[in-house]
């Protein structure tokens, strides 16, 4: 998009989208803070703290983190893009857990790799816990102010796409034309908790990660930790 464009507004580094999954970075950066006030340990089961999740005696905080859990997915669900797509109304947190049939895990904890959302949904959930306060005011208190990260923040509904960039697909409507997606899209299909925030933004909370502003050098090096996959993963 060009300003010459009529009607169109150009794109700058302050232009604030969803960021996604780039989500899960702030969610591991507030579990490891937790971890080192000591209300958390990394390698205790979440049943500590969630006893009825499924699989919690046998899942770790730390494999939840790694997405070597076992535990399933919910992005590969054709009824869970239908339902989106659809403008249905966002699943619970229960019902996220029983349509991915997170009882029955994809491989032994600890012995495999594969990305979990359902993973992640947990440890929000586990945040919320151990805070006894909302991921919203969590991530706002632990992350975005101490960091000065003023265009940053966690999508609660529907209103607060408003003020983020327009974005538009053909996909969800009738004729085909392109429609602003903001209208149709309900952020509570993100189980995990999603934030909106400017690539200035996401660039000053990486940078001030690993420059050691946010953990301590033991638990940074916890969080670039990597896993390796199985070759045949695409």
């Amino acid at each position: 998009i060009t300003a010459s464009d009529p009607g169109q507004i150009p794109m700058s580094v302050d232009s604030r989208f969803l960021v996604q999954s780039l989500t899960k970075s702030f969610t591991a950066a507030v579990i490891l803070r937790l971890v080192e006030t000591g209300k958390l340990l990394l390698d205790e089961p979440l049943s500590r703290w969630l006893p009825s999740l499924p699989n919690a005696a046998c899942v770790t905080v730390r494999q939840c983190l790694q997405h070597t859990s076992g535990l399933p997915d919910y992005g590969s669900l054709k009824e869970y893009h239908d339902a989106v797509r659809q403008g249905d109304k966002p699943w619970s947190f229960e019902e996220f857990l029983e349509r991915t049939r997170s009882e029955a895990l994809r491989f032994v904890p600890g012995n495999g790799w594969g990305y979990s959302n359902i993973g992640h949904m947990m440890l929000r959930r586990l945040i919320e816990k151990v805070c006894d306060r909302t991921f919203s005011d969590i991530i706002m208190t632990e992350i975005c102010v101490p960091l000065g990260l003023t265009q940053t923040f966690v999508v609660r509904g529907r209103a607060d796409l408003l003020s983020l960039t327009a974005g538009y697909s053909t996909d969800s409507s009738p004729d085909g034309s392109a429609i602003d997606v903001r209208e149709l899209y309900d952020p509570g299909w993100i189980a995990t908790g999603v934030i909106a925030s400017t690539a200035s933004d996401i660039v000053r909370f990486y940078h001030q990660l690993f420059a050691g502003k946010v953990l301590s050098s033991a638990l940074l090096k916890e969080m670039c930790s990597s896993v390796r996959a199985a070759p045949s993963h695409p």
